[in-house]
Order: structure tokens, then sequence, then C-alpha cells
């Protein structure tokens, strides 16, 4: 019984925020003057992307690498939190670590945080240290790469989703699938800002689709009141 009322009245409004921070994201990022000419960084990153989504499409999964992935990047979080780690497991069929008391974050971290596009990223900083000469001559097939890693999260975390997962079950499906959403669309959304260099514009922009969206639930809202009192 009180995991119903916590359900209704925290889980499901919580929800439904973060479905409305989705729809925000979603509207800002399609006005980014993201520039997809041969010369951009967003053009070898999003044929990575296509090409990555077609190739794990077609040749398969590759389901222990993302399995490790998987339980790596809960057993990272974890330890950001300092909590206590125990036994790491991964196997073809899927994997687990003990860890003392997850939190939220913890649990639902594999599903937005896209580790070997992180670790890629990092690499691809650090090489341009090192060798910038070098890198930069080759700088659009290491975005590719890093599109190409990106699709792999999104394809990876799209088939793990349509199989029975514990960790949605802790927090309940739909505040779950909720946040995994948000939260995914957010680092898209600071990738696209990074990549243009338009923090200022981008976050206004998400402010005023905020209000605008506030604004419209309002009256929307208090129209469909007024309308069943009516009756």
């Amino acid at each position: 019984m009180t995991r119903i009322v916590t359900g209704v009245l925290l889980r499901l409004p919580l929800g439904l925020i973060l479905l409305f921070m989705t729809a925000a994201l979603l509207r800002a990022g399609f006005l980014l003057p993201l520039e997809f000419h041969r010369d951009s960084a967003a053009f070898p990153f999003l044929i990575g992307l296509a090409g990555g989504l077609v190739i794990f499409a077609l040749l398969g999964k590759f389901r222990l690498v993302y399995v490790f992935g998987h339980e790596l990047t809960h057993w990272l979080v974890a330890k950001l939190f300092r909590r206590r780690t125990g036994r790491f497991r991964v196997g073809r069929e899927g994997g687990s670590v003990e860890i003392e008391n997850p939190n939220l974050w913890i649990t639902l971290s594999p599903y937005f945080i896209p580790l070997y596009t992180l670790i890629w990223s990092g690499l691809f900083f650090l090489l341009r240290q090192l060798q910038p000469t070098l890198i930069q001559e080759y700088a659009h097939y290491g975005i590719g790469i890093m599109g190409g890693a990106y699709a792999y999260h999104l394809w990876m975390t799209a088939f793990a989703l349509t199989r029975e997962q514990n960790d949605l079950r802790a927090y309940g499906w739909f505040f779950s699938l909720s946040l995994i959403l948000c939260a995914n669309l957010f680092l898209l959304f600071l990738g696209g800002l990074a990549v243009t260099g338009e923090w200022q514009f981008g976050f206004a922009s998400l402010w005023r689709i905020l209000q605008e969206q506030a604004v419209w639930l309002w009256a929307w809202t208090t129209r469909t009141i007024h309308q069943i009192y009516m009756i």
C-alpha cells in the first residue's frame, strides 16, 4: 500500500515533470544552429551516428561489450557516491555488480550515461593535447567514431529497455523511463551546445520554451477544469 501511495503521490508527478522537461529539451535542441557541412564537427558525428545504427542493427549487438559497460557504469557511479562494491560479474546473457545501498542515479545511470562515448571523447581530447597537428588531420574520423559509440549507447539502451529490467522496477517503469529519456536528451542537448558554442543562446531558448509550455499547460488545465465544472 505504501509503494502505491508513493508511486501516485511522488513518482507520477515527478515523471510528468520530467516529460515536460523532455519536450522542452527536444524543442530547444531543434533551435540550435547546427551546421552539417563537411567542415563542421556535427557532420562527421552525424555520419558516425547513422552508420553506427545501421551496423549494430545488421551485424549484431555485441552484448558482452554492452554488459561490461553497463555493469562498469553501475560500479563507477557507485564509487562517485562512495558506496561499497563487491563481486563484479559479466556474461553474454547478463551481469551484476554488488553495491551497498544503491540510489536512483546508481541504479539508472547505465541507461543515460554513454560510457564508451565518454571514454573515447576523453582519449580523443588527450591525443589532441599531445599530438595536435596529427589529430587535427584526422579529427573528422575521431568525431565519427564518437558518433558511432553514441549510436551503440542508443541502440543497446533501446534494446535493453525492451527486456525485463530489475533496475527499472526499483523506482517504477513510468518514472524510470521518464528520467532516462530526459537525461539522454539533456546530455545530447549539452553536446549540441558544446559543438556550436551557443551556450547562452541554448539555455536562454530552453528557459523561454519552458515558460511557454508552462503558460500553455496552465491555460489548458484551467480550461479543462472550467469545462468539467460547467458539465
